[in-house]
Formats: C-alpha cells, sequence, structure tokens
C-alpha cells in the first residue's frame, strides 16, 4: 500500500476533509454560475474583470473554483452583470 493510499484510509472521514470536499464544491459552482452568467452577457473574461477591476487571471480562477473570492469581489461581479446576490441556506 503506498503512503498516499495509507494517509487517504486514515484520513478520508476527517472532518477537514469534509470540508474542503464541500467548500470545493461550493466554489466551483458559484464559479460555473458566474461563468455562465458572463456568457449569457456575451462578455469575455478580460470585458467582465475590466468592470469588476478584478484581475482577468482571478477571474479565471474563481469561475474554475479554485480561488475563494470575497463578497466585495462577489457584489463587483453581480453589479457587472447586472444581478442581484441571494444566498440560501439549506
Amino acid at each position: 500500500m503506498s503512503e498516499l493510499q495509507k494517509y487517504l484510509d486514515e484520513n478520508l472521514d476527517s472532518i477537514s476533509f469534509k470540508e474542503n470536499k464541500n467548500n470545493t464544491s461550493l466554489l466551483a459552482e458559484l464559479g460555473t454560475q458566474i461563468k455562465n452568467l458572463r456568457k449569457a452577457n456575451g462578455l469575455s473574461q478580460k470585458e467582465l474583470a475590466s468592470l469588476c477591476k478584478i484581475d482577468q487571471g482571478n477571474l479565471s480562477r474563481i469561475e474554475k473554483g479554485q480561488m475563494n473570492l470575497t463578497i466585495s469581489q462577489l457584489q463587483k461581479i453581480a453589479d457587472a452583470l447586472q444581478m442581484k446576490i441571494q444566498i440560501t441556506m439549506e
């Protein structure tokens, strides 16, 4: 058994792994929504980034779910897309 497999077997059920998985899937879902809205508005990443005053590379990482974004950044994106932010906790 490899060291990696042993580590995964021992830690896969840990809370931090679960939290990280949930956080990653939430970021990916949010990123996909932002990307879809950007495309629906006929904007390139460069155009939306410019409107939001966000670095285009950071916008790319946000859309890929690879970067946490602040509420302020999310608000800038929503404003640029003429959308309102609605948060639902279930």
